[in-house]
């Protein structure tokens, strides 16, 4: 009797065994199907991953296959050589360090790459995320545990980073083309091509999902080039800038209320448009410094709390500063280089409080369109162009507890009480 055997990989990352038995004319076949496996390296702090140093086939030990979950229990450095074999998953338990390099490997549709060991893994092979677009994979790492993926991330599925307290890092020249999304833990962007390289393809941060999900995300002094869009579900979420960190695209942040906090010394360039409501809360710390330098800024429902830096607006077209907003300015500044624009406040219920610098060759319009503004030059001179109340409403004010001096440039048009 001849008999062949031939297997192939099936879409639920198992395989699949055929069995032909022709020892008469007549052949009949039969199927049997096998589970994906999952291997432990057993082969000590180095070595290639096709070497035949893992637990858990049959019979002894083994060399991966397709479809398998390769698990890594101990430290060490090794070499990839599967040459974009399909895998299930990649997981890390080890209280060592662990660093892989070599060929890239595919993360099947449902794949994760975990860690719960105390020991930091670094990954520096290229990881293709999924196969086909719709396709989902996973990123997380535990509470003191940390995965650097050093390596091109690519492929069309949707990430998920998070579901654990650990720490994730893009540091490679990714250009992954799914959804990007930060749930929970620490995620930091440590390059330039982390987010990707494509001017049009949208990154969206939804960081968090409420009750005590929290995801804290540090830009590292990078250059991003996709438009970026936070959608922020819980008020302890947090984006914090180190160095110097320019958007290229548009930024959004379209709900909930998260903190953005400029480290001391550091400086965030919004070269695009800006779009920022849902009561975020930006924190500037001393000597540090935000540009808001695109066609045009809007802001409502936020908190802006300046301890010493300098925030900037060199918006082209226009700034409009809604409803709801609290600048408490302290021992910063803020510098308006704005042409053909309106300014503060824009809509009801702003109050300021702090210095506003515009001794420059284009002052400022302070027009309130709506009621219950507050304007406390907090002993500051001021200067601006006229002030404005289209709506007729008695409830705006401008105040001072020490005095000092309002410049305004043309006569006062306001038409209330203002």
């Amino acid at each position: 009797m001849i008999t062949k055997s031939c297997f192939m990989k099936s879409a639920r990352k198992a395989v699949w065994f055929l069995v032909c038995s022709s020892a008469f004319i007549v052949t009949s076949c039969s199927c049997l199907f096998a589970e994906s496996r999952t291997l432990v390296w057993n082969g000590g702090s180095s070595g290639s991953l096709s070497d035949d140093s893992w637990d858990g086939g049959t019979p002894g030990h083994t060399t991966p296959q397709a479809g398998d979950a390769l698990v890594f229990g101990s430290g060490g450095t090794f070499e990839c050589d599967l040459n974009g074999m399909s895998l299930s998953a990649l997981s890390f338990s080890s209280a060592e360090s662990v660093s892989i390099s070599g060929d890239a490997v595919t993360l099947a549709n449902g794949g994760s790459i975990t860690s719960t060991g105390s020991g930091s893994v670094t990954l520096t092979l290229p990881i293709i995320a999924g196969g086909a677009v719709g396709d989902a994979v996973s990123f997380a790492a535990s509470s003191g545990a940390s995965i650097d993926f050093a390596g091109a991330i690519s492929g069309p599925a949707n990430i998920t980073v998070g579901d654990a307290n650990g720490t994730v890092m893009f540091s490679g020249d990714n250009s992954f083309g799914g959804v990007l999304t930060v749930n929970k833990g620490f995620f930091s962007v440590k390059s330039s091509g982390a987010l990707g390289t494509s001017t049009s393809q949208p990154v969206v941060f939804y960081t968090g999902d409420g009750g005590s999900t929290q995801a804290k995300v540090t830009f590292n002094g990078v250059t991003v080039r996709p438009p970026v869009t936070f959608n922020s579900k819980f008020k302890d979420n947090e984006v914090t800038f180190k160095g110097r960190t320019v958007f290229l695209g548009e930024v959004k942040n379209v709900s909930g209320s998260p903190k953005w906090l400029v480290d001391n010394g550091s400086s965030v360039i919004f070269s695009n448009d800006v779009q920022i409501s849902g009561s975020y809360d930006l924190r500037m710390n001393d000597k540090s410094q935000v540009d808001f330098a695109g066609s045009f800024c809007n802001i409502k429902e936020n908190y802006l709390r300046n301890y010493g830096g300098t925030l900037r607006f060199f918006c082209k077209t226009w700034v409009n500063v809604g409803a709801n907003n609290l600048f408490q300015v302290g021992d910063g500044k803020i510098e308006t280089h704005v042409e053909n624009a309106f300014f503060f406040p824009g809509e009801t219920n702003n109050v300021w409080t702090g210095q506003m610098v515009s001794d420059f060759a284009i002052p400022i319009t302070f027009q309130s369109n709506g009621g219950n503004n507050t304007f406390d030059l907090c002993g500051n001179d001021q200067t601006l162009v006229t002030i404005a109340d289209t709506k007729h409403l008695d409830s705006n004010k401008i105040t001072s507890a020490t005095p000092c001096t309002l410049h305004l440039l043309q006569d006062n048009v306001a038409r209330g009480k203002t």
